[in-house]
């Protein structure tokens, strides 16, 4: 009678263990097929070419960080006669970025060459009225010591 039911509970364990591997191998059969699908159909995606015929991009402006912007210049950027997959076409648009931080570059730069020659306009008219003023001065000067002679020749006489 003990025999007989550990017998039958380990008979219903394995019932029980076997669904659950069946389970399991189910599942992960699917998942495998899952995965070769969708592994399948990347391959395929990637394997199909694109052909662009013109793309253009412009007045296209970039916020980093609400500090950093970016923009392209005005001749903007421009895809032209393209044939290739989409990794191919991921590449290209990487050459636009790169459009992007060159153009905003120069940009920075000439507004950066315009804050400094501003400053050195400043300067030069600042040395300008300090040179007049000095030029005042000096007829000042000239005539004091015109006026002093004067006197001088006037006390001799």
């Amino acid at each position: 009678s003990l025999l007989t039911r550990l017998s039958a509970q380990l008979a219903g364990l394995s019932a029980k263990n076997s669904d659950r591997l069946q389970l399991l191998a189910h599942q992960g059969t699917r998942w495998v097929e899952n995965t070769m699908a969708r592994r399948s159909e990347e391959r395929f995606l990637d394997g199909v070419e694109w052909q662009v015929g013109l793309l253009r991009v412009s007045s296209l402006r970039v916020t980093l960080n609400k500090s950093q912007h970016l923009a392209l210049g005005p001749d903007g950027w421009a895809l032209r006669g393209f044939v290739g997959s989409e990794s191919e076409l991921k590449a290209q648009f990487h050459g636009m970025a790169a459009c992007l931080l060159r153009d905003s570059s120069a940009a920075l730069a000439t507004a950066k060459a315009a804050e400094v020659a501003a400053e050195m306009r400043k300067g030069a008219e600042a040395v300008a009225k300090g040179a007049e003023a000095v030029a005042k001065g000096a007829e000042a000067v000239v005539i004091r010591a015109e006026a002093v002679g004067t006197r001088v020749g006037m006390d001799l006489l």
